[in-house]
């Protein structure tokens, strides 16, 4: 939500953003209110907000209800989906004075989504798991919205069960044996992604391994539900399908 105030142009009327909001660069001098999990209710207050934002998190709806019953105007939209992130961002822009700017916004959104799936239309449907961790190994499970980026890049996703980010064992890993697998680990690691699947034993074996198609996600656009998420299929689909080049 950091990331789509600065996308509508109203970056300039934030007073605090989560540790975790490091995105456009401009963010890194707002305030910080804490973490995603536990934000600071007293920071948040000392603030003086007139709306605060935010996606639905660990947080949980106890948050938003201890602002409210402070008074303070809060919007917690549900964004599980590239659909509910367009009409996040629609009723944003027009909660912050930005309804111009929303609708340029996510009608450039919709259109980078239809070129991409153009482009992947025609080719070969690779099965990609998209990790989260390694240690243990963490996959996004279906029905998430990093499940939805894949098939929208041109991949399906193998990893089923309970659970939207499941954790698997380094057997489950193997019975899937992905085309391709995508760490989206960001900065966790200093190893590479090769070298975290190598001390993993067994893993070395699958054909994702044996085909050198492990590869990291080098921005977190297809990470964070938000402005930048067709950049994030983009760039989905350029380590899915290497023919189509570098966004």
């Amino acid at each position: 939500m950091t990331e789509a105030v600065f996308a509508l142009g109203r970056g300039a009327t934030l007073v605090g953003r989560s540790t975790f909001c490091d995105y456009p660069a401009e963010a890194l001098a707002v305030e910080t209110i804490g973490g995603f999990a536990d934000p600071n209710l007293e920071k948040v207050l000392s603030l003086k907000p007139s709306l605060v934002i935010g996606e639905r998190g660990p947080a949980g709806p106890e948050f938003v209800d201890r602002l409210t019953s402070y008074g303070v105007d809060t919007f917690f939209p549900q964004m599980d989906s590239v659909e509910q992130i367009v009409a996040a961002l629609s009723t944003l822009g027009a909660r912050i004075g930005a309804e111009a700017e929303a609708r340029t916004l996510t009608a450039g959104i919709e259109a980078e989504l239809s070129e991409t799936r153009r482009l992947v239309k025609p080719l070969r449907e690779e099965r990609a798991v998209l990790l989260f961790d390694w240690k243990p190994l963490i996959a996004a499970g279906p029905g998430t919205f990093p499940d939805e980026l894949l098939r929208a890049a041109g991949a399906s996703n193998p990893v089923t069960g309970s659970g939207k980010y499941p954790k698997l064992a380094a057997e489950g890993l193997l019975a899937l044996d992905p085309d391709v697998i995508i760490d989206g680990t960001g900065g966790a690691y200093s190893e590479s992604a090769l070298e975290l699947l190598a001390s993993v034993p067994g893993l070395t074996s699958l054909r994702a391994a044996k085909n050198q198609r492990v590869y990291r996600l080098q921005s977190a656009a297809a990470l964070r539900p938000g402005p930048r998420v067709a950049q994030g299929v983009r760039e989905l689909a350029g380590l899915l399908h290497p023919e189509l080049g570098k966004p």
